[in-house]
């Protein structure tokens, strides 16, 4: 199982095998793990069902809007381990909790990486989480003041075709946003054949953009602030437009558009 090393950094080695129950109502703050001054003052609500851990964590954001994510999980190796979904797009991030004493650690992430930390302790109210409208813009501001529309979060992958003749190829990249405004490349993969022969490249891992954050203007457009430099540098990454169900984007971009599915 590959683990959110930010569990591991916050955890005393001599506390993962204290047996206690995770169920019940833990209330907390996560921390961003490359800005710690993203601070979320969050509710975790689990219950156990059979091996499996159900409820959800609540996120009140700095904007005074709450987000609920549906989790699902189960205990492997003492650590609860499973997802955090977000029910409207069904965006979903890594989430594991571990006991450090009487507290519980919580780590969030995407693809592997972690994105937020935190020290919960067991509280005694949930929050109440709003209804939202449909189709209300779910951009909210971090500390930093960018907007970002959270429907944009996630990794997504685009595949370009190619053929003349008998030589056929195709070339498939990934594109990541995470939720404090960094961006990432993730695994591509080539594809080419002629004739009766074909050769295939697969690249794993992430690369993150560094100097990079990204944000949204509007309901259309994706802009890139660079480390150092004030919002006169500013540049237009994409125009976009996204489905209702946010499993594909369109961007627009140097004149062309490229057509994007959600991978995760």
């Amino acid at each position: 199982m590959k683990t959110l090393a930010i569990v591991f950094s916050l955890v005393l080695s001599g506390s993962l095998l204290q047996a206690q129950s995770f169920v019940g109502i833990w209330q907390g703050t996560l921390l961003g793990s490359q800005d710690q001054s993203v601070q979320v003052a969050s509710t975790l609500t689990l219950r156990q069902e059979g091996n499996n851990y159900l409820g959800n964590l609540v996120m009140r954001l700095p904007n005074g809007t709450e987000e609920s994510y549906g989790i699902k999980a189960v205990l492997v190796n003492n650590i609860l381990a499973g997802t955090a979904t977000f029910p409207s797009d069904n965006t979903s991030y890594q989430i594991e909790c571990v006991f450090q004493g009487d507290k519980l650690v919580v780590a969030v992430g995407l693809l592997t990486v972690p994105v937020m930390g935190g020290v919960f302790t067991k509280g005694q109210q949930s929050v109440k989480v709003p209804q939202m409208k449909k189709n209300e813009p779910s951009a909210v501001a971090s500390s930093d003041g960018l907007f970002r529309n959270n429907r944009l979060v996630g990794a997504w992958a685009h595949t370009r075709y190619y053929g003349s003749g008998e030589f056929y190829g195709s070339v498939r990249t990934t594109l990541i946003f995470y939720p404090d405004g960094r961006m990432a490349t993730g695994s591509s993969s080539g594809n080419a054949s002629l004739g009766g022969s074909s050769v295939s490249s697969t690249s794993d891992g992430i690369q993150s953009m560094e100097g990079v954050r990204w944000y949204s203007k509007g309901a259309e457009q994706i802009w890139l602030r660079y480390t150092g430099r004030g919002a006169g540098a500013d540049k237009l990454f994409a125009e976009y437009g996204i489905s209702s169900d946010a499993q594909k984007i369109l961007l627009y971009r140097n004149g062309g558009k490229q057509l994007y599915q959600r991978v995760q």
